[in-house]
């Protein structure tokens, strides 16, 4: 079902004139979906007591974690790029959305290592220093892309946020 609506959204966007000055972090909703259906997936792979059951989930969140991760870097790594490369922020109503990388990451992160966890009980693998890596390295991404965050948009905090009107971007901040 998720893999449908994003080539349905894919197909609407490449049918489309598209105005990407327009992009920004909320654009990463998609990618945060990916994250909760392989956190959901990976828990029943990783915990599953039933081999056939543990597996297809497992090949079924691989695919889609594969398929998130790459979406989340080239959708990243182009937001960045736009954001370099304007002059300044988005609109008030859209700084919140920058929070949305880490849910995603943390989602992410703790994904991979369930399918470590999978790994290890179905196969024997030794999988200590991989699953170390994968939930310090998300980790530190998260924090990282926080306190980065909150330094960027500390005049919008001191001079808007007590302000404004609800926008459904602040969700990104909890």
């Amino acid at each position: 079902m998720l893999f449908k609506l994003e080539f349905m959204f894919i197909k609407t966007w490449l049918s489309q004139p598209l105005d990407v000055t327009k992009l920004n972090f909320v654009w990463l909703l998609d990618v945060f979906a990916f994250g909760l259906v392989n956190l959901t997936g990976t828990g029943l792979a990783s915990m599953a007591s039933n081999r056939g059951i543990a597996s297809i989930a497992a090949f079924a969140s691989l695919l889609a974690l594969s398929m998130g991760s790459f979406i989340l870097v080239i959708k990243l790594a182009y937001l960045i790029y736009l954001q370099i490369k304007s002059s300044k922020l988005p609109d008030n109503a859209v700084h919140p959305a920058f929070f949305l990388v880490v849910p995603i990451t943390c989602l992410f992160g703790i994904s991979y290592y369930r399918i470590m966890l999978y790994l290890q009980t179905w196969f024997s693998f030794d999988v200590k220093v991989s699953s170390f890596f994968f939930i310090t390295f998300s980790y530190v991404i998260t924090v990282g892309w926080a306190i980065f965050t909150v330094y960027l948009l500390s005049g919008y905090y001191k001079n808007y946020f007590y302000k404004s009107e609800y926008s459904p971007t602040q969700w990104a901040m909890v």
